[in-house]
This record gives structure tokens, sequence and C-alpha cells, in this order.
């Protein structure tokens, strides 16, 4: 090879491997946030790139920020709700951490201007978790193995991951999970989608392990939610008959499931010990309530009294409720509309992206009852919904000249 096609194809390579550095970060800091969120490396990570958006932001003169201005709408609310946690009694550690999580939506730039494919960091990411559960499954099952007590050691360091044993029948269940489960909600709809439209084994699989974790990680409320998920998708792909053929099945399947967590299981009852604290917590969200903590909140992390734990608390698994005590009822409102409906452009809400709709409007009644919102994860989730909504315009970033 002469010695101006080696350097043609050096530079080549380095201008792939340039082209390919955001994606690897941004595959990076999400498998880290996932698998190992109370680690600083992620933090690292995420300050690079919001930096380096930010320097792209101050250097462009179009591009993404004219399709939506959801992230600054989403910090804004935010920073309104920290300064006001000041003057009220709050945990202002609490606060501070729901202050700065509202910021990892700014990275819905940097994903538009490098051109990253959330779709493929979500489902590599969602494998890394079901890998992560069995390597933790084995280290607390195994424990004489080896490596097993150091694994485990580190996971319930780093991964806000634990096993317990949950009283939903007449026995105790195992339950074991990676703190940052529900994430597993967002490639399970993409793999559902991609076996709609073209069953592959593989695919299958995926989305029957991904069921597993959620089994194994007893959470009751994200299962509900992928199932719907799934089934509405599959559904969609019959005949007006087949989908009433379908609706009836799916009614029966639900009586019959309710008979049976009536009769054998405490999953419904209001006096099973979860049902019974977050019952706790709305009846005292609405004792509390006052015209102006309703309209202008108290602040993030701001303390209640909640009879469904006993003590003052900052935060509970109700998400709407917290957004309204934080924010109050117009600014909460207006966050969930930002959440849902990034954009102003209504096609984007319609054709195929309808079904992407569907996916996060379970997933916010899945932060009714559960904190999967406000949160790394979950803050990932919107981000990739955000993706899949906001159009891509044609032109990202335009550098100024000079």
């Amino acid at each position: 090879m002469s010695a101006p096609a080696s350097s043609a194809a050096s530079d080549a390579a380095a201008g792939k491997l340039r082209a390919a550095v955001p994606t690897i970060l941004m595959g990076s800091f999400f498998v880290t946030s996932l698998i190992a969120p109370a680690a600083v490396f992620n933090k690292l990570l995420f300050l690079l790139m919001l930096g380096r958006c930010a320097l792209d932001l101050f250097l462009s003169d179009q591009g993404a920020m004219r399709e939506t201005k959801a992230p600054f709408i989403v910090l804004l609310i935010f920073t309104y709700g920290y300064f006001l946690s000041w003057f009220n009694r709050s945990d202002s550690a609490l606060a501070l951490q729901f202050f700065l999580a509202s910021s990892l939506l700014l990275l819905f730039y940097y994903v538009r201007r490098y051109d990253i494919d959330v779709d493929r960091l979500v489902k590599m990411s969602g494998v890394a978790m079901m890998l992560a559960t069995a390597a933790y499954l084995y280290s607390k099952l195994l424990r004489d193995y080896p490596l097993a007590a150091p694994l485990a050691a580190a996971f319930e360091k780093v991964s806000l991951s634990a096993m317990a044993e949950r009283d939903y029948f007449e026995s105790a269940v195992l339950t074991l999970h990676i703190g940052t489960v529900p994430f597993l909600f967002a490639p399970f709809c993409l793999w559902a989608v991609e076996v709609a439209a073209r069953p592959r084994v593989r695919t299958i699989l995926l989305m029957l392990v991904a069921l597993a974790c959620m089994v194994l990680s007893g959470s009751r409320g994200l299962l509900a939610v992928s199932v719907a998920f799934a089934a509405y998708v599959l559904v969609k792909r019959f005949s007006m008959v087949g989908r009433v053929l379908a609706l009836i099945g799916v009614i029966a399947v639900i009586y019959i499931g309710i008979d049976f967590l009536l009769s054998r299981s405490q999953v419904l009852d209001v006096q099973e010990g979860s049902n019974a604290v977050k019952i706790g917590h709305a009846r005292s969200f609405i004792d509390a309530l006052t015209p102006n903590s309703a309209l202008f909140g108290n602040g993030l992390a701001s303390f209640y009294f909640s009879s469904g734990s006993g003590v003052n608390t900052p935060h509970t698994e109700i998400t709407p409720l917290d957004m309204a005590r934080y924010f109050g009822i117009p600014l909460a409102l207006l966050l969930y509309l930002t959440l849902l409906f990034p954009t102003l452009k209504m096609q984007s809400y319609l054709g195929q992206n309808a079904i992407y709709i569907i996916a996060f409007t379970l997933y916010l009644l899945l932060s009714a009852t559960n904190p999967v919102l406000i949160n790394s994860y979950g803050l990932l989730v919107v981000l990739w919904y955000w993706c899949k909504i906001v159009p891509q315009p044609p032109l990202t970033f335009r550098r100024v000249a000079g």
C-alpha cells in the first residue's frame, strides 16, 4: 500500500472513531446509570457530555432547540421547586438530587447533535440489565461459589439491589432485583413492536427474559404495564373479528385473575403492607392540602406527615402526588403535559408514533404507584420517548462561521 493510500485509510479510521465517540459515551452512560447508579463514573460521563452539548448549543444557530424546548421547561420547573424548598422544611440533599436529575434531559440535544441511535442503546442496556440480574441472582443463591460474595457486595453498594420476601400470597415470595429494573419497560416495548412486525425467536426470548426479571423483582405494576403493552401491540395485528375475540379473552383472563388475586393473595388487598402505605400517603396529602400549597407547592423534597408511613416524609412512591406537593397542581400538570407532549407539532403524535405515546402513558401510570420517573433511570425512559416523538430536523446543528 502506498503512503498516500495508507494515510487516507488511517484518516478514515480516525474519522470513524471520532464519529463513534459520542455513541460510546452515551452508551456507557446508559449502562453505568442502570447497573451502577451509585458509582461516580456515570456522573463524570454526564458532565462531559453536558459540557460538550452546552458548547455546541452556544455555537449553533439552529437545530433541535427549534424542535422542542421541553428540556428547559422541565429544568425551569425543577429550578422553581428547588429554590422554593429553601423556604420550607425539606430534605436539602434530596431536593438537590431531584434538581440535578432534571438536567439529564438536556442530553436530548446531545443525542440529536450527534445523531445517536437511542433505540439501539436502550436495547443494549436492557440486555446488560438482564445479565446483571443473572449475575446478582448467582451471587445471592450460590454464595459459596467463586466471586459470589464480593459480587453480591458490589451490587448492593452501587446498584441499589436487594433480595427480600414479599407477602403477596399465602406464603412469602422471594424477590430479587436490580434497583433500576423499571427501565426494562423501554427495551421490552421495542422488542414487542419488533415481534408484532416480524416475529423472531431471538426477540421473543429477549422479551421472555425481560418478563422473568420483572417477575423476579416483584414489581407488580411494572409487570402489569409491560404485559398490557405487549397485548395491545399484538392485538393490533388482528382483524376486527380477531380484536373482538381477543377483547373477550382479555376480559375473561382479567376476571379470572382478579378472582384469584382476591381469594388467594394480598396483591389487591387494601390491608396489604405496600397498598396500605400508599393509601395513607394519598389521604394525608389531601388532608394537608391548602389553597397556597395547591397553587404554588412547598418545594422539592418538602416534608409532610403521612399516615401511611407514620412519619414526616419528603418523598413517597406516588410520584404525581409528590409533584403536586413540590410545585403546586398547575405546575405539576404542566410538567406531565411536557413529559407526554414534548413538541407542539401534532403530526409527531400520529401514525407510527402513536404506539409510543401509549407506551409512555403506561409508564406514567406506573409512576402513580411507584417512584420510577424522577430519577436517573426514569428520566432515561423520558429521554428515549422524546427521541421517538420529537421529529429529527434536517440539519440538527450548524456551526456559526468564525
